[in-house]
């Protein structure tokens, strides 16, 4: 059945190959229609955590925000099957990454910085463009997909650009053998199944287990944290913006770091609603999404 499914991907991709982009986001709705009103695709999910982060908003607003959720979710579906065949230098036009000073004099100084940012807008499109951009060595933590045929073919076009990727559970001996500073990319706005070693922060006013691994790395080695700001300025076109959250991890209170990249986060979901993946069981261990 794995290789079966991986056949079938295989034929997505290549189907989105000869598609333009032009054309690419009339499929996108055709995908967001059938997601939203025939599948209706864990719309209790979306309902749920629309009424957990907007309880002031109508019935019409928030059902506004979930159709544009189907839409963004299809978007990057679509995105990301057309990556795997695309230029990378393509996706630089629609991918721009402002570069700040500080980037640039952290290596120069041979320093290596945590980036942490989430799952808003198109966060695939990182992995192909990071290194076209900077000069550091990228290397984004990534889960494993369980189909190891789509795995393997996942993780040989992610570091085709030269970025390098590191599979969640595997060892962080890469990231400290490079020859050169790094930025390690965390998208750190998921549940985290490992509540022993959770960081908890406030995030729409509950308090909301989050991943530890970027602030560990941080602390443990003092390195600068920054927040990737991401836009949509139009449909497949984005803006992305690093901002500094700490220079000087080691001087900040334990789940100080977590709690100011969530509370910028935050401020990011509620300026622009339909860029957030809502369809994630985001507080489930606070929320029974069964019901």
């Amino acid at each position: 059945m794995k290789r079966l499914g991986y056949i079938f991907f295989r034929l997505a991709v290549g189907a989105f190959s000869i598609i333009p982009f032009s054309l690419l986001y009339l499929k996108s709705n055709a995908i967001a229609f059938v997601f939203q009103h025939i599948l209706r695709y864990r719309k209790h999910v979306i309902d749920t955590n629309l009424n957990i982060a907007f309880p002031d908003k109508s019935q019409e607003e928030k059902a506004k925000v979930r159709s544009q959720a189907y839409r963004n979710l299809s978007d990057i579906m679509v995105e990301s099957l057309k990556a795997f065949t695309t230029n990378p230098k393509k996706i630089q036009e629609r991918y721009t990454i402002e570069k700040p000073d500080f980037i640039d004099k952290w290596y120069k100084e041979g320093q290596s910085i945590i980036l942490v940012c989430g799952h808003i807008g198109n966060w695939e499109w990182a992995t192909y463009t990071f290194p076209l951009y900077y000069d550091h060595k990228i290397i984004g933590l990534v889960n494993r997909i369980k189909n190891p045929h789509i795995d393997r073919y996942s993780f040989g076009k992610r570091t085709s650009t030269g970025s390098g990727v590191i599979r969640l559970k595997e060892s962080r001996a890469p990231i400290f053998g490079s020859e050169k500073p790094v930025i390690l990319v965390y998208v750190a706005d998921q549940n985290t199944t490992d509540t022993k070693n959770a960081i908890m922060a406030n995030f729409f006013g509950l308090e909301t287990h989050c991943l530890h691994g970027a602030e560990k790395m941080a602390k443990r080695n003092n390195w600068p944290v920054i927040h990737l700001r991401s836009k949509r300025v139009k449909r497949g076109h984005y803006v992305l913006t690093p901002e500094i959250i700490t220079e000087n991890p080691e001087a900040e209170s334990e789940g100080a770091i977590t709690q100011k990249f969530m509370s910028r986060l935050e401020t990011l979901i509620k300026e622009d609603p339909s860029m957030w993946l809502w369809s994630h069981k985001r507080w489930k261990r606070n929320v029974d999404y069964s019901k």
